[in-house]
């Protein structure tokens, strides 16, 4: 659904990198993929790359690149063959790029970046191909803790009325903290869903035990008076 960030959570090969790479048409598989009036199956890979941004679990980039030009790579599906970068798409790689955490880095080699800058790039690179749909496949495996959660308050802010996102993630808590709806996956099926802000927490431990065993999600509040919810292992 449009303005709504979307998690999908499970244990390690349940599918969801395959659910992804589907969606991407990166694998073989026998259902159908629809994003709005597309049928994902019978777009070609430029008219496809203008709808969906991907962020995949480890780039692929080899080549090396400054950051600012990895970024320009956003506006590629939406250029003629022949034409060339504006001033305006260099302003606009500029602010992604500060908006990111990455501001001074734009002459670095993205090679020479961390991993963790490298994801915050990717996802810079993302923002200035403003499609309707950004799918991630955790992309807050190579974070430490402050800059995981710096990087989930970038994608919370990205998503907009005419935009929606959906990730794979490792941590309940994070999807909790900061997704809008939960999808939860076992052994290649969405057994449930939950609907993060209307769910009550027995819900939740409900729902969450239909594939995890010995979770216990509970609540806190922070000096500020914000709720969280935070899960234990039982």
């Amino acid at each position: 659904m449009p303005g709504q960030l979307n998690a999908v959570i499970g244990n390690n090969g349940c599918g969801k990198t395959s659910l992804i790479k589907a969606i991407m048409g990166l694998i073989k598989h026998n259902g159908k993929c629809q994003l709005n009036e597309h049928l994902l199956e019978n777009l070609s890979v430029k008219k496809k790359a203008q709808l969906i941004s991907y962020i995949p679990q480890r780039n692929n980039l080899t080549i090396s690149m400054t950051v600012r030009d990895v970024c320009l790579l956003g506006f590629n599906p939406h250029m003629h063959i022949l034409g060339g970068y504006t001033t305006d798409m260099l302003r606009r790689v500029d602010k992604a790029i500060d908006m990111v955490g990455l501001k001074g880095l734009y002459e670095s080699d993205f090679l020479a970046l961390s991993e963790g800058q490298k994801q915050l790039c990717i996802l810079a690179r993302t923002i200035i191909e403003a499609s309707p749909l950004l799918l991630l496949d955790e992309p807050d495996s190579a974070l430490d803790f402050s800059n995981r959660h710096m990087l989930m308050k970038h994608i919370q802010n990205i998503i907009s009325d005419n935009k929606c996102a959906l990730m794979c993630i490792h941590s309940p808590e994070l999807a909790l903290e900061y997704c809008d709806r939960i999808l939860l996956m076992k052994d290649g099926k969405i057994v449930s869903d939950i609907d993060v802000h209307a769910a009550s927490l027995s819900e939740i431990n409900e729902k969450m035990s239909l594939i995890y065993d010995n979770i216990n999600v509970t609540e806190c509040t922070d000096t500020k008076g914000n709720v969280h919810r935070i899960v234990l292992a039982l």
